[in-house]
C-alpha cells in the first residue's frame, strides 16, 4: 500500500516537470474585435559628438492606450492603436519640452496598423497630423515603436531554445537573441530572455567610409499562451557608433529603454 502512494506522489511530482519540457507554440490569438490595454514606456539618451561639437539629447515617453482587431487574415490582423494618455518628453539643445495629454486632447486619434500572429507590429504614425505630428516625430516615437513586441519564433519552442528578432527602427543594427527561459505549465506563462545577437558589427556609410557599431544590453519578455498575447517586456540596450571621415573621428552612444505591458479585455 505504501509502496502504491509513493508511486502515486511521484507521479504527481515529475508531471509538472514532464509537461515544462514539453514545446509551446508562441503565437498572438487574434479575433475581430478583440481589445488590448497598452501601457507603453520609452526613453532614449544620446550622448557623443565630433571637432570638439558635443551632441547630447534626451527624450521618454509614457503612451496609453487601447488596441483592437479588426479584420483577422491568415498570419496577421488589421489593427487601431487610440491613445488616451500621453506624456512626453524631450530637451532640444538645452530647452526642455514637456506634454501631458488626456483623453480630451487625443480624442479621435486613431493609428491604423498591422499585427501578425509573430507578434510584428507596424503602426502608421505618419497617420497623426498637426502640432501632436510634429512633436512625435521630434521625439521618434515611430522608431522607439518599431519591434516593440518582439519577434516570436515560428516553431514551438522548450526551456534553452532560442530564435533571433531582428531589431527594427532605432535598434535596427541590434538584432536580438531571444531564449526561453522558463514554462510554467500551471499560470500558462512563458518567460523570455534576450540579448543583442552580436556585440559588434562594421557597417558602410555614405561618402564611401564605414563605422563600427557596438551593441550590449538585455531583454526580458512574458507571454501567456493560453490568452494568446506578450503580457510584458523590457528592454534595455545601448548602441555605440564610432567612425571616421575626412580624418574626423565621431563617437556616438545611445542608450535605449522600452517597457511594455499589455492586458486582453
Amino acid at each position: 500500500m505504501h509502496r502504491v502512494v509513493l508511486g502515486f506522489v511521484l507521479s504527481v511530482l515529475l508531471l509538472p516537470s514532464a509537461r515544462a519540457a514539453d514545446p509551446v507554440q508562441l503565437a498572438w490569438r487574434l479575433a475581430p474585435g478583440d481589445r488590448f490595454a497598452l501601457v507603453v514606456e520609452l526613453s532614449l539618451d544620446t550622448q557623443g559628438g565630433a571637432m570638439g561639437v558635443a551632441l547630447t539629447a534626451s527624450r521618454t515617453a509614457r503612451i496609453e492606450g487601447e488596441l483592437v482587431v479588426g479584420e483577422v487574415g491568415s498570419d496577421k490582423a488589421r489593427v487601431t492603436f487610440a491613445p488616451s494618455r500621453m506624456i512626453l518628453h524631450r530637451v532640444a539643445g538645452k530647452v526642455p519640452v514637456d506634454r501631458d495629454l488626456g483623453p480630451a486632447e487625443l480624442s479621435g486619434t486613431k493609428l491604423a496598423g498591422r499585427l501578425t500572429a509573430r507578434g510584428v507590429l507596424d503602426l502608421e504614425w505618419d497617420d497623426v497630423d498637426g502640432e501632436l505630428g510634429d512633436e512625435l516625430e521630434a521625439l521618434g516615437v515611430a522608431k522607439l515603436f518599431a519591434g516593440l513586441f518582439g519577434e516570436l519564433p515560428k516553431k514551438p519552442v522548450a526551456v534553452g531554445d532560442t530564435w533571433t528578432a531582428d531589431g527594427e527602427g532605432v535598434l535596427d543594427r541590434a538584432a536580438f537573441e531571444l531564449t526561453v527561459a522558463k514554462v510554467d505549465p500551471a499560470t500558462s506563462l512563458v518567460e523570455i530572455t534576450g540579448k543583442p545577437k552580436a556585440k559588434s558589427t562594421s557597417v558602410k556609410v555614405p561618402g564611401g567610409h564605414s563605422a563600427q557599431i557596438t551593441a550590449d544590453g538585455t531583454a526580458t519578455a512574458t507571454f501567456d499562451t493560453a490568452r494568446g498575447h506578450l503580457v510584458a517586456m523590457a528592454e534595455s540596450i545601448t548602441v555605440t557608433t564610432e567612425g571616421t571621415a575626412g580624418g574626423v573621428t565621431g563617437k556616438v552612444e545611445a542608450k535605449v529603454s522600452r517597457k511594455v505591458s499589455i492586458g486582453r479585455k
